[in-house]
């Protein structure tokens, strides 16, 4: 049975009179060839190496013939022998001028001839093949418009009526006769190849890189959300608190620019030594400021310490283990505000990330640090308080003006949805883009996990991915790297792990373990070595880590593992 591509014309081109003419063409070879083999190919376009565009409106491969190429004029034709012009002549006898038909017709033959030899279509063998030029509007020319353009090679409407598939087969028999090495039987395996070089179907999705990229675009602070700090303005202590992805450090960055721009003084503190850093690359572009500091509890205690001449080891030569972080450095700070500081020490706005690391010894230091009449902005998620710690009472005070985030934009809905459970606390509507669903992959050894570690790595570089984008994060202790490096260098990869706090200037993936990665996000984040049992303790570790990641999640480890997840983050 014939086939035609396409199979079908649209209603809106049907409705198009500038079709009409080669619509008249397409049906009556639809009537004409029924349940022959030949395959009909509608508006064929194409470009020259040179770059030049061309177009054949109906190539026809008859198996048994050859291939014919057509060009159809709508109308009347002339031709000004003087001025070397061709015209075409409308129903109210009104001329336009055209391109050569027959010019146009013979240089489509012509190209295809040549791609079909270049792409070896038919195996070095020769096909019959002919230009025509089609007049459905004109009855009959039974006359050569010259030497160069014999009556055979013109289709009119006089062989619509006799059967204009027979008009094209006689030339193409004719032309048979002429040619050595000839092909008999243009076969299946030859019709794949024609296809494959005239109309082939073809899928070619975004680029990984692309979808990242527009899926973050759709990633921006709510209207909500600037509503909240527009309304909190005046207030000059404010508590926000928002699960993962919701805007908090988007918000902290927010407000600490508005005070910046009324020329006050802001520190924004961490508990993290490794979110500062990301906070000044990502939103303040390395630069300095003279009223802002951008540090962790222990590095501005510190340094703080140093500069009023006190011995900022001190935690160090009184405590031990936790207790330095927990009691040493906020004593220390404490000490160094009541004895050795004065307003003009102290800041305008105090802006606190990730406020829910911080216990309650901290909080009577960092109430301290605002001005008499300052401000102070605690940004938390009671849920990222990391194992056998509780959220300190100076967050859950009643008195406290509690503001709560509803909306994530920071995750894709896929991987959102795959954690939410995890999430103890008010509800929360995703506003992130519907993304994928989270990569298992599951392993059953030490071995095969680097090994499927480094070829997931391997395939997002190949996709334009930079590497400051990929995280590996490590559930349990970080024992692995070294394996993980190797099995990269088995496949040439030439990239460097390195830690959250490394001093390397190179580009490198980062690769640390869940409490390092808190307050951070990444486009793409491998979860791995899942070390430490999965029980209910290490469900607040479990909600970190999973919502690290924007748009891609990957979890790699042994199955037993992954069912521990999954009854985890369903129960």
């Amino acid at each position: 049975m014939s086939l035609f591509y396409p199979s079908d014309i649209s209603t809106s081109i049907r409705k198009d009179r500038k079709f009409t003419a080669e619509l008249k063409l397409y049906d009556q070879l639809k009537i004409n060839l029924g349940k022959s083999d030949a395959h009909v190919y509608y508006s064929c376009s194409f470009v020259k190496d040179n770059l030049e565009p061309g177009e054949c409106d109906f190539i026809i491969v008859f198996p048994n013939y050859g291939i014919a190429f057509i060009e159809v004029k709508g109308g009347g034709i002339k031709y000004d022998d003087i001025n070397d012009k061709w015209y075409s002549i409308n129903r109210e006898n009104n001329e336009f001028e055209i391109k050569n038909p027959f010019l146009q017709a013979l240089k489509a033959e012509r190209y295809f001839h040549g791609a079909f030899e270049k792409n070896k279509t038919f195996n070095d063998q020769k096909i019959a093949t002919q230009y025509f030029v089609c007049f459905p509007d004109i009855e009959e020319i039974d006359f050569n418009l010259s030497s160069e353009v014999p009556k055979q090679i013109i289709l009119t409407a006089s062989d619509f009526k006799k059967n204009i598939v027979n008009s094209i087969t006689n030339v193409l028999e004719a032309k048979k006769n002429n040619i050595q090495n000839l092909l008999a039987i243009i076969g299946p395996p030859y019709m794949k190849n024609i296809h494959q070089l005239l109309k082939p179907s073809f899928t070619i999705n975004p680029s990984f890189l692309t979808t990242i990229e527009e899926e973050q675009n759709e990633m921006q602070l709510s209207d909500s959300q600037i509503a909240i700090l527009k309304t909190l303005r005046y207030q000059k202590k404010v508590f926000i608190e928002g699960c993962a992805g919701t805007g908090k450090t988007l918000m902290a960055v927010q407000r600490a620019k508005e005070f910046l721009a009324n020329d006050q003084k802001v520190l924004i503190l961490t508990h993290s030594r490794t979110l500062p850093v990301d906070i000044r690359k990502k939103y303040f572009n390395n630069e300095k400021f003279r009223e802002l500091r951008v540090e962790s509890a222990f590095q501005f205690t510190s340094n703080l310490a140093r500069r009023k001449n006190i011995n900022n080891k001190e935690p160090f030569d009184k405590y031990s283990d936790q207790d330095v972080y927990d009691v040493g450095f906020p004593e220390l700070l404490l000490n160094v505000l009541d004895n050795q500081c004065d307003q003009n020490d102290k800041y305008d706005a105090v802006i606190v990330d990730e406020g829910q690391r911080f216990n309650d010894e901290w909080w009577i230091a960092i109430d301290n640090l605002k001005k008499n009449n300052g401000y102070l902005y605690v940004f938390y998620d009671p849920n990222q308080t990391l194992k056998n710690k509780k959220t300190s009472d100076f967050l859950t005070e009643e008195e406290n003006n509690v503001y709560p985030l509803d909306e994530n934009f920071r995750n894709t809905k896929k991987i959102f949805n795959f954690s939410k459970n995890l999430y103890q606390g008010f509800e929360i509507e995703s506003k992130g883009p519907e993304g994928r669903e989270p990569e298992i992959i599951l392993v059953n050894s030490i071995a095969e996990q680097n090994k499927e570690i480094a070829n997931k790595i391997n395939y997002y570089l190949k996709e334009g991915v930079d590497q400051s984008d990929i995280a590996v994060i490590n559930f349990g202790p970080i024992l692995e790297k070294g394996g993980l490096q190797k099995a990269l260098k088995n496949i040439n990869l030439n990239v460097v792990l390195d830690g959250l706090e490394s001093r390397l200037t190179e580009k490198h993936i980062k690769y640390d373990s869940v409490a390092r990665f808190q307050g951070l996000e990444y486009p793409i984040v491998i979860l791995t070595n899942f070390n430490n049992e999965l029980n209910e303790s290490e469900k607040n570790n479990l909600y970190i880590a999973l919502t690290r990641s924007m748009n891609e999640l990957i979890i790699i480890t042994e199955k037993e593992k992954i069912n521990k997840i999954y009854e985890l983050i369903k129960s």
